[in-house]
């Protein structure tokens, strides 16, 4: 029984689809962290698409996995990684000194904030006096994407019971259970959605440009970009995706800011992603999206098939509102080795 091990399909996680994948790569993270379910493992099966599947050491059910997201959430959104500012690119000494203090804190056990801050940039790129953001961050404007990324996070935290409100009357304590136990039903259903699909898209949190399904073709919509301010989304899906950022570093390389997994090119710019067949636990996951054969034009087929790797999606990341626009978004995802081979 003590190596049985536990498989979980997570219906709602597709891997052709850039927010689906990253999605799936945030929850091992998550799950990483905690021993609840023994060591997590991730890998994919094909059938329609590919799936992500979740492998546990210890039984875990559909109700079990929300749960435990949910419980997680906490407060996240008054975290330093996502308060230190309202966007990355902004003061660059402001961005190092509370990474810096992320990093004197981190312990073996637990380097998540500073894995997000690797992830957020670098002090060492400031075009403009401005530090350079990861090719993640694809909103622009008045769309913050660490404020975006709070709000979220909010979003799908439980209000806090209030203690000592005895002058309350029974029925105003009722109503307030009420009300929280709807909340609570509600932030369930959304992780039910995004891990177990269907993704319904009933959400007004930004998908922050990681999901193609969202692109805005105006010239075929009944709105024009000025009164089309509507945002639909699947959130829970959209915050384990922000979860999978520590995944995907930032360096610099000569005066160029490169994020993991990207290649950026004049206007090219591919994001691009591994799928595979065997169980994998975080850290060799990490290694396996660090692999520089991802993001080659011609990727070789026998170095991916060595290390189990089965099929590679790549999404273009294009602007949207025209040439002008500043926002990003990321294109439907192609195959590489499917029409290779």
């Amino acid at each position: 029984m003590a190596n049985e091990q536990c498989h979980l399909k997570l219906t709602g996680l597709k891997g052709s689809h850039p927010l689906g994948a990253l999605a799936a790569f945030g929850l091992l993270g998550c799950l990483s962290e905690a021993s609840e379910f023994g060591i997590p493992r991730l890998h994919w099966e094909r059938q329609d698409d590919w799936l992500a599947v979740l492998t546990t050491e210890q039984p875990v059910s559909r109700e079990n996995l929300a749960n435990h997201l949910i419980k997680r959430m906490g407060t996240w959104h008054n975290r330093c990684e996502f308060t230190w500012g309202d966007k990355i690119d902004t003061d660059p000494q402001r961005f190092a000194d509370t990474a810096r203090d992320a990093v004197d804190k981190a312990t073996s056990q637990d380097r998540r904030k500073a894995d997000f801050f690797a992830a957020f940039g670098c002090e060492l790129i400031i075009p403009n006096g401005k530090l350079k953001p990861t090719a993640f961050q694809m909103t622009s404007g008045p769309q913050a994407f660490l404020k975006l990324l709070c709000e979220l996070a909010a979003s799908l935290s439980e209000t806090p019971t209030k203690i000592g409100e005895k002058s309350k009357s029974e029925r105003a304590k009722k109503a307030e259970e009420e009300k929280r136990k709807k909340r609570e039903f509600e932030i369930q259903s959304s992780f039910h959605e995004a891990l177990f699909g269907p993704w319904r898209y009933k959400d007004d949190q930004h998908s922050l440009g990681w999901d193609p399904t969202m692109e805005r073709l105006h010239a075929l919509r009944s709105k024009a970009p000025t009164k089309d301010k509507e945002n639909l989304s699947v959130r829970a899906a959209v915050w384990l995706a922000a979860e999978a950022l520590p995944l995907f570093p930032c360096a610099p390389v000569g005066r160029r800011l490169i994020t993991r997994g990207f290649t950026e090119q004049r206007d090219n710019d591919r994001f691009s992603w591994p799928i595979w067949h065997c169980p994998l636990a975080i850290d060799t996951t990490r290694s396996l999206l660090a692999l520089k054969a991802l993001t080659e034009d011609n990727p070789p087929l026998s170095t991916l098939r060595a290390y189990g790797i089965v099929e590679i999606f790549r999404s273009q990341k294009v602007k949207t509102g025209g040439d002008r626009g500043y926002y990003r978004i990321f294109r439907p995802a192609y195959p590489c080795i499917e029409r290779k081979a």
